[in-house]
Formats: C-alpha cells, structure tokens, sequence
C-alpha cells in the first residue's frame, strides 16, 4: 500500500516523461492516500527535462520547500 503522498508538479512542466496529464491517474490509484499541490510560474529554459525548466520547479524552490516541510 502507498503511504500518504504528496505530489507535487508544475502545471507547465513539459518533460515527455512526466507531462501534468499524468498525475490524475497516479493521485487516483492509491484510492485517496495521494494528494497533488500544482505550481505556476518559475523559470523555463533549456532542456524542458531538466533542472533549469519548470520541470525542476526552477525559481519556485521556497514553495517547494515549504508545501514539503508542511505535508503531513
């Protein structure tokens, strides 16, 4: 069983690997024990996979930070 999860994700994260669209079914799967805080805004240059683009939540790290140190 999944333990209680948070995922967070860019809205706009364009890595082909791990495109927004995917993480309805993942918040579903595990029947309510996921949940899914979105972001907008950042940085996005360079390879869309990478750190540097809103796949690596670049210039959003503090947002980061805190919905991690507050999930509980």
């Amino acid at each position: 069983m999944l333990p209680r999860t948070l995922v967070i994700h860019h809205r706009c994260d364009g890595c082909n690997l791990t495109r927004p669209a995917g993480v309805e079914p993942f918040i579903k799967w595990p029947g309510g024990r996921a949940q899914v805080s979105w972001l907008l805004g950042g940085v996005n240059e360079g390879n869309p996979c990478n750190a540097d683009a809103y796949h690596g939540f670049k210039g959003l790290d503090l947002q980061v930070v805190d919905l991690a140190a507050g999930f509980r």
